[in-house]
């Protein structure tokens, strides 16, 4: 996390327990965005679907968030490096 941002405090709090060998937890709670987004699937569904939860839904719903992130952090990284090849080229 870049200094100055809202969460700044929680990310400087997950780099502390990873640099302590605690990734084991640190990832599940935003060390790792694969893991945080998979926790926050499976306790979404849990949570909104409590009364009438299925395995095979939870497991398909927590794959899909899973999905979901490796799509979006997929399109942010090569956004990124298309932007830095027009910037280099237009120099």
């Amino acid at each position: 996390m870049e200094p100055g941002m809202i969460f700044e405090k929680w990310g400087l709090f997950v780099d502390g327990l990873a640099n302590k060998g605690l990734e084991w937890i640190a990832k599940p709670l935003g060390y790792c965005g694969v893991c945080f987004s998979g926790q926050w699937g499976f306790w979404f569904y849990l949570i909104a679907w409590r009364d009438r939860w299925q395995a095979g839904e939870l497991i398909a719903f927590t794959l899909q968030t899973i999905a979901a992130f490796m799509v979006i952090d997929y399109i942010k990284e090569t956004g990124q490096t298309w932007l830095n090849r027009l910037k280099r080229e237009s120099s």
